[in-house]
């Protein structure tokens, strides 16, 4: 059964995007978001993770796009989101750090599906579907055209 992602494009007002660098792993970064829970909506998801992962409450925005891995039986939305309040935070056995980062100079290492829904964001694009059909494609031809 397919995994189902919710996350947020959130600027500030430099236009940089907010980036959050997980604790497991390679400690990627990416956007805030994360797996949709069960009897949970995409919306009420994207609002949890980022609380959970930043401290911000949001207003969820408009849907980005939407960003499949058949690969990984991975689909992802991707919704702008506005900062409405802070909440107190700290790093946790998750989510290392976050910082608003500039689009054009992104912090490493972040993978290609990451980038390629905040250079959507950024282009001011809507109602983008992707599909990374393999895992070349997260590397290869993509990349190119999003000028990754």
């Amino acid at each position: 059964m397919a995994t189902l992602g919710a996350f947020a494009i959130i600027f500030d007002d430099r236009g940089h995007v907010l980036c959050v660098r997980t604790t497991y792993g390679e400690q990627r970064w990416t956007t805030p978001g994360g797996r949709v829970e069960p009897n949970e909506s995409p919306i009420e998801a994207l609002r949890r993770e980022v609380r959970e992962e930043t401290g911000f409450e949001i207003a969820p925005g408009p849907l980005i796009g939407v960003y499949a891995k058949p690969f990984q039986d991975d689909l992802v939305m991707a919704f702008y989101g506005e900062v409405l309040h802070r909440h107190p935070w700290q790093p946790d056995d998750e989510i290392a750090e976050f910082a608003f980062c500039n689009p054009m100079a992104l912090p490493a290492p972040m993978t290609i599906a990451s980038r390629s829904r905040i250079v959507d964001a950024v282009a001011g694009r809507r109602g983008i579907y992707r599909v990374f059909a393999t895992a070349a494609d997260l590397g290869g031809h993509l990349a190119e055209e999003l000028g990754l």
